[in-house]
């Protein structure tokens, strides 16, 4: 059985290998703030803060510093996979 690497150059596989790292850092760093509320999603924690179960401050920042996190995830993702789909 072949490596998945096999047969890439090395800038090739550093670059499939930044963007993993990137895209699991960013799914830990969303996973933390979530915690921080004890919610599994962006849209319980919206819940919760419409609802007043949390201060608006800082839970609104964090709201939008999980979205900006999930964007940029899925950006990352899409990017990953063009460049997959062209080797």
């Amino acid at each position: 059985m072949s490596g998945f690497y096999d047969g890439m150059s090395p800038d090739e596989a550093g670059k499939i290998e930044h963007s993993a790292r990137l895209i699991f850092d960013l799914r830990e760093n969303r996973d933390q703030l979530l915690n921080k509320y004890a919610v599994t999603d962006v849209d319980a924690l919206k819940e919760k803060i419409l609802a007043g179960e949390v201060d608006e401050h800082p839970a609104y920042e964090d709201y939008l510093s999980i979205r900006i996190l999930l964007d940029t995830r899925e950006t990352i993702r899409q990017e990953l996979q063009v460049f997959l789909q062209e080797l």
